[in-house]
């Protein structure tokens, strides 16, 4: 379980940097959090973060079939989950 997850956060990690969406923490029951806006306010951080969720859904759909191959054809059940929130921390 925790090379899987250490491969979904990675490859999230990836996407996130790319787009410039601040990490905040993972913890180790698969959640990720994430935040746009934050240390630098962004006029568009909630469509950069709606945008960021598309991909990482994109992302795992195709994360979930290549890591069916390794770690068997359950893998395939999982999903993603994606909660947003917008307004003030």
């Amino acid at each position: 379980v925790f090379r899987f997850l250490e491969c979904v956060f990675h490859s999230i990690d990836q996407v996130s940097d790319r787009k410039g969406v601040f990490k905040v923490e993972t913890i180790a029951e698969g959640t990720y959090v994430a935040a746009t806006g934050i240390p630098t306010q962004r006029k568009d951080h909630a469509v950069l973060m709606g945008r960021f969720a598309t991909e990482l859904q994109s992302l795992f759909s195709n994360l979930i079939e290549e890591l069916e191959v390794v770690y068997g054809p359950d893998t395939g059940k999982l999903s993603l989950q994606i909660g947003i929130h917008s307004g003030p921390v």
